[in-house]
């Protein structure tokens, strides 16, 4: 996909998965998140594709999870709209976003 992409012109993007560390305990493919997330990383750092995360989103985060989320894997509107800012901020810093001009 990563040639198809830069053959197109296209830059992908990773985009890490979201899960809530206060009720990772609850669901047993919380591992498979963690390695998954680890897997990611790794396959980006090796072929120079931005991987986009956000850490209040993870298990890494420094303070409570919940907040933002449903259910464990899943956001509420306040972890989309986290979400949304933090990957408009993170597709500007890449220089990936392009203006649309109108008719």
């Amino acid at each position: 996909m990563h040639e198809a992409c830069r053959n197109s012109g296209a830059q992908l993007v990773l985009i890490s998965p979201a899960l809530c560390k206060e009720l990772t305990a609850d669901t047993p493919r919380t591992s498979d998140i963690v390695e998954y997330r680890r897997i990611l990383e790794r396959v980006a750092a090796e072929h120079g594709i931005p991987l986009f995360t956000v850490p209040e989103l993870t298990e890494r985060a420094e303070g409570p999870t919940r907040q933002y989320f449903v259910d464990v894997f899943h956001l509420n509107k306040a972890g989309h709209d986290l979400f949304a800012q933090r990957l408009e901020a993170f597709l500007a810093k890449n220089n990936l976003l392009t203006t649309v001009q109108s008719h």
